[in-house]
């Protein structure tokens, strides 16, 4: 929620909840032609490793490839004992 936040606060494109024909991406943010797809876990809910598994095996950036498009995985993870982000995966999956 801060995140998005934040990033809508400066007037980014967004989109939370962005409904797949697998499931719904935590945010999608559009910078020009580039998406960048994220998903957030809690890595004591979740387990290590979980949200840049989750963006592939439901195949998320599939959404969004075109040939014109950029599309970049993100995988956050977060620690609700550190409060704070303890790991993050990017992964490039297509480039115009």
């Amino acid at each position: 929620a801060v995140f998005y936040s934040f990033m809508a606060g400066v007037g980014m494109d967004l989109s939370a909840e962005d409904s797949t024909n697998k499931g719904s991406i935590d945010l999608s943010l559009t910078v020009e032609n580039r998406v960048y797809v994220f998903e957030f876990k809690v890595v004591e809910q979740s387990g290590e490793g979980t949200a840049m598994d989750q963006l592939k095996s439901m195949d998320y950036a599939q959404k969004y490839q075109t040939s014109k498009t950029a599309v970049t995985l993100i995988g956050v993870e977060i620690s609700s004992e550190q409060r704070n982000v303890v790991s993050m995966s990017i992964e490039r999956t297509s480039a115009p």
